[in-house]
């Protein structure tokens, strides 16, 4: 198993964070971490301990989904062998040396009440693409999770507005010396406007005029995010494959 740089375990300790406020709990023990959510698809395990680590197997036969980290001493001939198959990875980004692009035609403004908050919710399921009943359960699931962290001293949430419409989101979180960027999202019809670079320039200089000098976010890797993250001078700092149990045939 390879022990993770500082950096890297400080970023997993940020999302970890994140999923405690936001998604459900993530319980660290000696044989890695469990993420359990209420919301489909966010239940998984991250092997930490090695596959011969008493408990590993009845832990791994337990998750439907598992999520590697590099210091994993878990393998994917492991997962493979225990009956799941890729799904897909994040890639967790840390801003680089190289600042990020100027802002655009957006005001940004920083969510205060509930109000505001009600509107962050919106334009947070609908810039994800969100419709119909998915949409109906988005908004039961982010706005309760969003309403109570509002006020947080962690967090900033941030609404983005263009030509005085609501136009896109984004969270910061602070957690030690990291800030963590979640929640970046732009209404289709407000997008290629520069509103998600606009945010993002606010959240990176908040972060650091809090102190935080690493600055990170998770994104699927290869995805038109992925690909504006990394021209915005943010860089791969490890990725984290998923793995689904195998569905018999």
């Amino acid at each position: 198993m390879t022990l993770p740089s500082i950096e890297d375990a400080a970023l997993l300790e940020n999302h970890l964070a994140f999923t405690r406020w936001h998604r459900g709990t993530a319980l660290e023990g000696p044989l890695g971490v469990r993420i359990e959510s209420s919301i489909p698809g966010f239940t998984c395990f991250i092997p930490i301990a090695g596959v011969g680590a008493p408990g590993m197997a009845e832990e791994l036969a337990s998750f439907e989904r598992v999520r590697l980290v590099p210091w994993s001493g878990v393998g994917e001939a492991d997962l493979d062998a225990a009956g799941f198959v890729p799904a897909g990875a994040l890639a967790y980004l840390q801003l680089g040396d190289s600042p990020a692009a100027a802002p655009a035609d957006a005001d940004v403004r920083v969510v205060e009440d509930t109000e505001a908050m009600e509107t962050f919710t919106r334009v947070q399921v609908y810039g994800f693409g969100a419709t119909g009943e998915d949409a109906r359960r988005w908004l039961g699931w982010l706005g309760e999770a969003n309403r109570r962290n509002l006020g947080h001293a962690s967090q900033v949430f941030y609404v983005g507005r263009r030509n005085g419409e609501p136009a896109g989101v984004t969270l910061l979180l602070c957690t030690g010396s990291v800030g963590g960027i979640y929640a970046v999202a732009t209404l289709p019809e407000h997008r290629r406007h520069g509103v998600s670079r606009t945010l993002l320039g606010r959240a990176i200089a908040d972060a650091r005029a809090r102190g935080c000098r690493t600055i990170g976010l998770q994104v699927a890797e290869g995805s038109d995010a992925h690909r504006l993250y990394l021209s915005l001078g943010f860089r791969e700092a490890f990725r984290s494959p998923m793995f689904v149990r195998r569905v018999d045939e």
